[in-house]
C-alpha cells in the first residue's frame, strides 16, 4: 500500500465494531444481540 488511508483510518477510529471477533460462536453473538434488544427495548 502506498500513500495515506484517510478514509479508511476514520473508519477504524470512529466505528463502534460489534462482533468482529472471528472466535465468537452464534452463543456469543445471540447474547450480544440480547443486550442490545435490553437496552434499546426492542425485539428483533
Amino acid at each position: 500500500v502506498v500513500g495515506e488511508l484517510t478514509n479508511t483510518d476514520r473508519i477504524m477510529n470512529q466505528t463502534f465494531w460489534i462482533g468482529i471477533y472471528p472466535g465468537l460462536t452464534t452463543e456469543h453473538l445471540d447474547y450480544v444481540v440480547s443486550k442490545f434488544e435490553e437496552f434499546f427495548g426492542l425485539n428483533f
